[in-house]
């Protein structure tokens, strides 16, 4: 992550117009229309799918929070400021909408959507090389 104020401004403008963008099409979803090119994912969930997402963000964080506790890392963990966040959670959303909605291949057969998934995986890493 970037502590540079431009980089942060763009990360929320831009995050903030993608999402924009995902409302507007998931609401003409919710009025029955279609409308070509919409982003990906902007339909209905069913409850037990965002149940399941729900439980999972919480278990990954109830790990990430008892590792750095256990590592003596939680001090260095404890401040972050409302813009920062806001950053954070613009580079969440664009990150899904990208990598969850435009990369995913449908309707090609088994092959091409295993490639897909491959291809978007490595190209996830690529850009996260704090990761590796």
């Amino acid at each position: 992550m970037s502590s540079s104020p431009g980089l942060i401004l763009i990360m929320l403008v831009g995050g903030g117009y993608v999402s924009k963008l995902w409302w507007n099409d998931y609401r003409a979803h919710q009025r029955g229309e279609i409308i070509r090119g919409a982003l990906p994912g902007a339909t209905p969930s069913t409850r037990p799918a965002v149940l399941i997402a729900v439980l999972g963000a919480l278990l990954i964080l109830a790990a990430e929070t008892g590792g750095e506790i256990l590592l003596g890392l939680s001090d260095e963990q404890s401040e972050i400021t409302v813009l920062f966040g806001c950053y954070t959670l613009m580079a969440a959303v664009i990150e899904e909408i990208i990598f969850r909605g435009f990369l995913v291949v449908t309707d090609r057969g088994p092959r091409v959507k295993w490639a897909a998934i491959f291809g978007a995986s490595l190209l996830f890493a690529a850009v996260h090389p704090f990761l590796w």
